[in-house]
């Protein structure tokens, strides 16, 4: 596989990049709320810690945003069907079967 502009590539830095900011910004977060609650009162402020739904948003982005840097770069690939030179693919006819089907009997 070969892409039209590699250099697009560059790009999926960010992916990790973003993943990193955004661990960053949880554990500030967690640290900002502790700062200004009492210890005695954290406990009946929050129930439970926030499940997985909490971060498939940024998941969904990030793939999201992987595969749009990836389609940008215009990847293509050449396919070798034969190692004979002079062969060309074959048209392949179908015809429909109408055995299954029942016949009109003409007078409507």
């Amino acid at each position: 596989m070969s892409f039209q502009s590699p250099l697009a590539l560059i790009g999926l830095v960010l992916v990790p990049v973003l993943a990193g900011l955004y661990v960053l910004r949880e554990r500030r977060r967690q640290s900002y709320a502790s700062r200004f609650t009492a210890p005695a009162l954290l406990p009946n402020l929050v129930d439970a810690t926030p499940g997985w739904r909490r971060h498939l948003p940024l998941a969904l982005f990030l793939v999201a945003l992987a595969a749009m840097i990836v389609g940008v770069a215009r990847p293509h690939a050449t396919l070798r069907t034969s190692n004979r030179p002079d062969w060309r693919p074959r048209r392949v006819r179908r015809r429909l079967s109408w055995t299954g089907c029942p016949r009109s009997s003409g007078s409507a």
